[in-house]
């Protein structure tokens, strides 16, 4: 052991002296920084989507060598990237955790997935007229109601925009006329239609003639005359018969002289609505002979007398 012990101080001179060589030349060489620690980023788009509607996830990192996904989605994802994904309903959350050299980093997002709403109702409307028949020139109220309708609008016989519910007045043109009205709602439209004819009325029917005559006296001496007077109306023309003939006014009298007995006097008067007839009678009496003065009427009975007398009696031989 004794016989080695100076090779072995010579081995441990040298290796102190390359010791501190090497220390010399160590000081002169740059001190590389530790690895940094990963940094993660993660976004959605939309963040608040309805039921069954898809949100985009997106992501990147740094420093990191893998990435792992938690919370309402699962497993390996790379450093950077993007994915569709369909939250259930309620507030989600989606979890990012990237690994690298310089440790580890995490991010997290939250997207709400809402329920639609119920379904707006379909859209009803009803259109109706008061009268299905007018006259040219008349008017009759239509009357309409809708429900689940934002908007209306009137269409053939009518035009414009209306309003969900209400009453307007139309006046029909000659034949038939339909009103249509359409009413539009958030689930789609609905449609309603009247039909109104219109009609030209008849003429009216022209007032029936009638006639009215009088006599004046209604009885008279033969020779003697009577007034006749006559009156009509809605008439054109008036025709004397009977005692009289021949045309007469609508309007006038006339005297005539009757004959012995009933004496009847006709008068017809005719217009556009018919005709009408009237008859008066006057009575025709003879004059009776005037009464003998009294002394004459004794006379004559006197003579009458005698008369009787003479030939009664009897000559005696």
């Amino acid at each position: 052991m004794n016989l080695r012990r100076p090779h072995y101080l010579l081995l441990v001179l040298q290796l102190s002296l390359a010791l501190v060589g090497c220390g010399a030349d160590t000081e002169k060489l740059p001190v590389s920084p530790p690895p940094a620690v990963p940094q993660v980023q993660l976004s959605a788009l939309p963040r608040e989507v309805e039921l069954g509607l898809s949100s985009v996830l997106s992501w990147s990192s740094t420093g990191a060598e893998h990435c792992t996904a938690s919370g309402d989605w699962s497993g390996p994802r790379s450093a950077a990237g993007s994915e569709s994904v369909q939250p259930a309903e309620g507030l989600r959350v989606y979890r990012l955790r990237c690994d690298g050299a310089g440790g580890s980093g995490e991010a997290m997002v939250e997207v709400l997935a809402l329920a639609p709403p119920p379904p707006e109702p379909v859209p009803t409307v009803q259109l109706s007229a008061a009268a299905s028949q007018v006259e040219v020139g008349g008017s009759t109220p239509l009357s309409w109601s809708s429900t689940d309708a934002r908007t209306c609008t009137a269409s053939g016989g009518w035009s414009g925009s209306r309003e969900p519910s209400g009453q307007q007045l139309v006046q029909p043109a000659q034949g038939a006329n339909h009103y249509v009205l359409r009413c539009d709602g958030e689930r789609g439209s609905a449609t309603a239609s009247v039909e109104v004819t219109g009609v030209v009325s008849p003429p009216p029917e022209p007032p029936a003639p009638t006639v009215r005559l009088n006599a004046t006296p209604p009885q008279v001496e033969v020779g003697a005359p009577s007034l006749l007077s006559w009156s009509s109306t809605d008439a054109r023309s008036c025709t004397a018969s009977g005692g009289w003939s021949g045309s007469r006014s609508a309007v006038g009298n006339e005297s005539v002289q009757p004959q012995e007995g009933n004496n009847r006097y006709r008068l017809r008067c005719d217009g556009d609505g018919g005709s009408a007839e009237a008859v008066v009678e006057v009575l025709g009496v003879l004059t009776p002979p005037p009464e003998p003065p009294p002394e004459a009427a004794e006379l004559e009975f006197k003579r009458i007398g005698d008369l009787e007398a003479g030939c009664c009696q009897t000559t005696s031989p």
